[in-house]
């Protein structure tokens, strides 16, 4: 039992369970259902992440464009009222959005990149496939860090201050620097990890789906949202 618990908290099982909630919201057909999955997952965010909000909120930012861009038609369709408008086949979509949204937002809360990246790297994927996710993590952040560190220079040479004409040749210049500066990058970490002895290859991590205890609990969720899902139909 006390193996059954440290397994819960594993990057690879707690991201198997954040993929199957996905999943099971994309897939929820009727709008009842949806509507009270939703309700839960809002309460769980204020109840919970309640000294937490504005950093759980600040992720769920990214999506509000899009949950504008469905709420105007039907706001239109309201107005005019619209009598052919599926209102509730976009509302649907709408609360598909928020509800993922939300739960990726508590997930990037609570547990940094590279632990959700640990996950992933453990699910025993092609070795290709975790080179790949680990470089670009890797690199995700040099480039970030680059891409603020030439946006506060060009803001101190004055560039808020220069014409358009003459704001988009120094915006090329320094593109053209950034990705100069990028591809000497890589070389230092190609002669990086080549002097710490990597040769293109990751040690193939275990099978997750190998260990019991991690396939019990997936299927344990998965026959959690089936029955809900039985039960929701029988009402």
């Amino acid at each position: 039992m006390e193996e059954l618990k440290n397994v819960l908290k594993k990057p690879e099982q707690i991201f198997i369970n954040l993929l199957v909630l996905l999943v099971f919201i994309s897939l929820i057909g009727s709008f009842r259902l949806l509507v009270a999955v939703t309700v839960v997952i809002v309460l769980y965010t204020l109840i919970v992440e309640r000294g937490n909000l504005i950093k759980t909120f600040s992720h769920f930012a990214f999506v509000l464009p899009f949950m504008v861009f469905i709420l105007l038609p039907m706001a239109f369709s309201w107005i005019f009222k619209l009598e052919n408008y599926h209102w509730q086949l976009y509302l649907g979509i709408l609360l598909k959005i928020m509800s993922s949204a939300m739960i990726l937002s508590l997930a990037m809360s609570r547990y940094s990149i590279a632990f959700i990246l640990d996950g992933v790297m453990h699910l025993g994927l092609p070795a290709v496939m975790n080179r790949i996710l680990a470089l670009t993590f890797r690199y995700f952040h040099m480039v970030s860090q680059d891409v603020k560190i030439g946006n506060m220079a060009l803001v101190a040479r004055g560039l808020k201050e220069r014409g358009a004409y003459s704001s988009l040749s120094i915006i090329g210049e320094w593109i053209g620097g950034f990705v100069l500066k990028s591809s000497d990058h890589s070389e230092t970490i190609s002669m990086a990890m080549k002097s710490r002895g990597y040769s293109g290859e990751i040690p193939n991590s275990q099978n997750v789906f190998k260990n019991k205890y991690i396939l019990f609990n997936t299927c344990a969720l998965i026959l959690f949202f089936v029955a809900i899902v039985l039960l929701e139909s029988r009402l």
